[in-house]
Parts: structure tokens; sequence; C-alpha cells
């Protein structure tokens, strides 16, 4: 929904807009092991039929367009319009992909860690506990993918360390 913020004023002028908050995002509350796309799209099915009522248009940015795009799949036959699936990452959000890596191996496991230890769009939590988590949290082969992409520490601060 962040990325929609300034969007959606400008939407209502044309469109009933919902935003919705998925499990485990926004206000919703966590609930762990419950996040797939089959689960979230369900939900949205749900929620058209119940509260909407009418075909719709859906779009989503991110992880929100692949529901989008879940949507267009697999909603009842007529609930979907259109949809917009703003750089979604179609693949790299499959549990079990066809080809390719799954979440499982890209940033699935850091999403974990910041929700464990820094809450809900992770806004408010334990900083200091996450980091001292991460290496028994993150998979080594992660650890060292992020080490690699850190940039250099000047010299000067180098020297700086040491002296503390």
């Amino acid at each position: 929904m962040k990325g929609y913020e300034r969007a959606i004023p400008l939407l209502t002028a044309h469109f009933q807009v919902y935003a919705v908050d998925m499990r485990g995002q926004g206000r919703s509350t966590w609930t762990p092991g419950r996040y797939t796309l089959d689960n979230f799209g369900n939900d949205l099915v749900r929620f058209i039929d119940l509260v909407i009522q009418r075909p719709v248009i859906v779009s989503g940015l991110s992880s929100g367009g692949t529901i989008a795009a879940w949507l267009s799949a697999f909603a009842k036959p007529g609930q979907i319009r259109a949809a917009v699936w703003e750089d979604a990452p179609l693949f790299a959000s499959e549990a079990n992909p066809s080809c390719g890596q799954s979440i499982r191996q890209g940033i699935g496991p850091m999403f974990m860690l910041w929700n464990k230890w820094l809450g809900g769009q992770w806004s408010t939590g334990d900083w200091e506990g996450m980091q001292k988590a991460m290496s028994s949290e993150i998979p080594a082969s992660m650890l060292k993918a992020l080490a690699a992409m850190a940039p250099p520490v000047p010299q000067t601060l180098r020297r700086d360390r040491r002296r503390t």
C-alpha cells in the first residue's frame, strides 16, 4: 500500500478504491506459516465476493503485483476485469518454481528475520537482537552474498575503529 499512497486520492476521482492490508502486512496481524500466494489470492477472492460484489480492476506493486497476477489466473470467472502488475517478482516469489531460484533461496529468509525481530512493516522492533540473530537465522550462502555487496570501509574509518 505504501507505493500507492499518493496515487489513491487521484484514483478515487474516477474509481472506488480499496487498499487491503494482506495477512502480516500493514495493520494486519502476523500468523506464522500462513503466507502463500494461494492464501493471499483466496483472501482477495472472498473480499471481492463479500465486500465489492462486482467485477474489479486489480493493481499491485512488487509482491502485490504477483498477487494481482495470481488473481488474473485463478480468481472466479468474471471477477477480474483488468490487472496491473507493477514490478512483480513473478519467479523469485515462488516457493517451488519450475525454473530459477525460489524465495527460500532469495530474500525470503531476510523477510522472515525482519518480521520476527522488527515487527510488521519493520517500523518498530529489536534491531540489536536482529543483528545478533542474523548469523544463526540467515543461510551462510546469503550472508556471504550480502557481505560481498557491502561497500568497502574507507581506510580512515578502519583506523578510527582500531582506536575505540
